[in-house]
């Protein structure tokens, strides 16, 4: 089981500063562990859609 997570490195950075983290779980969700796979990068600067 995984999942996205966005989490913003802190505040005063101009934009939308975030990291982007890999959460997983090999029993179900009771447990979890978070790899840092990406950042820090400025949200409003991506595209949606």
């Amino acid at each position: 089981m995984g999942g996205n997570d966005y989490r913003a490195p802190g505040l005063g950075s101009p934009g939308l500063p975030a990291d982007y983290w890999l959460a997983k779980s090999s029993d179900g969700g009771r447990t979890w562990s978070a790899t840092r796979l990406a950042g820090s990068f400025d949200l409003t600067a991506s595209k949606a859609g």
